[in-house]
């Protein structure tokens, strides 16, 4: 499955701050987490399934694992090598 902006979004939010999940568990409901309004428990739990995150020692608390570490500097470097190549593309341009 692709990673999607709100999978970063909640990788990028774990590496800085435990997260957590309002509301309990096996309600088969969307719950709101703390940090933003727009994320739900389905991103939680493909983070989960990934490796990515894990459940910390508090209840409906998670942290970001080493391999999701490693994941969101990988993303990050990508997004610099992306914005590097389009900034010499763009000066190739100018120069012809």
């Amino acid at each position: 499955m692709k990673m999607q902006r709100a999978d970063w979004r909640v990788l990028e939010k774990a590496s800085k701050r435990e997260i957590s999940i309002i509301g309990a568990f096996g309600d088969g409901k969307s719950v709101d987490i703390k940090f933003d309004g727009f994320d739900r428990r389905s991103i939680i739990e493909r983070n989960i399934a990934r490796g990515f995150i894990m459940p910390c020692e508090y209840f409906n608390k998670y942290k970001i694992t080493k391999a999701g570490s490693d994941e969101l500097d990988r993303h990050y470097r990508a997004i610099q090598e992306l914005k590097k190549s389009r900034e010499e593309k763009r000066k190739k341009k100018g120069a012809a």
